[in-house]
């Protein structure tokens, strides 16, 4: 029997400990792209609410970066070097690969839009010339809300879903192919 995937099983986390976290994560990627000079992959999670370190965020965290490093695999793209890092804070994982940094964003938005859990993954590329290749650079289309599907900033920004309806509607989606992948 499976056992049922939570985001909520794990400690409560601070403003100022996701701050201290979001600065070192900047800080470790700038060292990152210094040190190895080719695109870098920077993997975190969508997880909202104050709990990042859970059984459904490590879930998450593990299906992400073997789905990434399987794409990776697939396009003939060498990973020369690979850290995962996990605080109180949640799941990150930096992976240093040689390929072109656009191609590699198109394969990584790819994989977030047809995986049954890319939704709730953030695939970071970022180029060490030309600095974080965003979505808006590429031919898709912004991240659909979790809920119903409209643009995710725009129900983020007014609140439209509570905290309660996105955490659950998150561990269905974790548990449905925790049961049955596709």
């Amino acid at each position: 029997m499976q056992q049922i995937l939570s985001l909520t099983d794990g400690p409560e986390v601070t403003l100022d400990q996701m701050l201290q976290t979001r600065d070192l994560r900047a800080r470790n990627q700038r060292q990152w792209l210094v040190k190895h000079n080719m695109p870098l992959i920077s993997l975190t999670l969508v997880v909202p609410g104050s709990i990042k370190y859970s059984s459904g965020a490590q879930y998450l965290f593990n299906t992400a970066l073997h789905n990434i490093e399987n794409t990776c695999h697939t396009h003939n793209f060498l990973i020369a070097a690979k850290q995962n890092f996990s605080t109180v804070c949640g799941y990150e994982a930096l992976l240093s690969v040689q390929a072109d940094a656009a191609q590699l964003k198109a394969i990584c938005i790819e994989l977030e839009e047809k995986h049954p859990l890319g939704r709730l993954w953030d695939i970071d590329i970022i180029c060490p010339h030309k600095g974080i290749i965003s979505r808006q650079t590429t031919e898709f289309n912004a991240r659909p809300c979790l809920v119903c599907e409209e643009d995710a900033h725009a129900c983020a920004r007014s609140r439209k879903h509570s905290l309660l309806e996105l955490i659950k509607v998150i561990e269905e989606k974790i548990n449905a192919f925790q049961c049955c992948p596709k």
